[in-house]
């Protein structure tokens, strides 16, 4: 914290970070390309996912320790280029029925032959700063279906939160209903739609291989379009973007 060192050298600061896991929560069978493996696995072994075994009245199943039981199932589909879904797992009747397909089968479904040439990951799981295509794990990584964005509910509430801190500190019930009713009023629809086209525009850019940075930069820098321009990386290109 250099800057406090700096601009605030005779001030005792206090710094309260809420790391509640509960932000980075996902469904237990959610995509993640983390722990998957390159190459089918061997006789006798698969990729599965665990989760928590969840009961007839659907809360979670304790063990006589008092843990949650833990169950392993198979990680959800995929969803391709085309908009049609991608199972991870081999069907019946085929060969390897039942069997995780490994990132390298999944990326050739995809048509991203070169990319399920890679190495499963970077040495030590650090690729390099803006890499998109540097192994297979990074480039399914940026996959539309793997990648994770904010929903329009998030966006909303986040908006309405703003606006709520601009209101005079209350302790009073009917205040408090009050401001948090006109805070939700003034996300209007229009504003909603322009929060679907910024992830409309977002999924374009995964979809065309951007990584982080770069889609936030054409969210940005378009933010007139629901999609991004055929011309798209001429223009990048200009700006200094490389596909390394």
């Amino acid at each position: 914290m250099d800057i406090l060192s700096r601009d605030y050298p005779d001030e005792m600061h206090v710094f309260i970070f809420d790391n509640a896991t509960t932000h980075t929560k996902r469904a237990g069978d959610a995509l993640s390309a983390r722990k998957m493996p390159k190459l089918i696995p061997k006789d006798g072994k698969n990729f599965l996912v665990p989760v928590n075994k969840v009961g007839a009245d659907g809360k979670p199943v304790y063990d006589a320790q008092g843990d949650i039981v833990k169950i392993n199932v198979r990680m959800r589909d995929g969803t391709l280029p085309d908009g049609t879904p991608q199972p991870l797992y081999f069907p019946a009747g085929h060969e390897h029925a039942g069997k995780f397909k490994g990132m390298a089968v999944i990326l050739k479904e995809r048509g991203l032959i070169r990319e399920a040439k890679l190495n499963a990951q970077c040495k030590g799981f650090k690729c390099a700063p803006g890499a998109t295509s540097c192994c297979c794990r990074r480039v399914l990584y940026n996959q539309p279906d793997f990648a994770t964005e904010r929903s329009l509910l998030e966006k909303c509430w986040g908006a309405s939160k703003r606006v709520y801190r601009l209101n005079p500190v209350s302790s009073k019930e009917e205040d408090l209903e009050r401001n948090v009713i006109q805070a939700l009023d003034l996300v209007s629809l229009v504003v909603m739609r322009r929060y679907v086209n910024r992830s409309l525009r977002f999924l374009d850019a995964y979809r065309r291989g951007l990584n982080g940075r770069w889609a936030a930069y054409v969210a940005k820098e378009y933010r007139g379009h629901r999609v991004l321009p055929h011309n798209l990386f001429d223009n990048l290109r200009e700006k200094g973007y490389t596909s390394d």
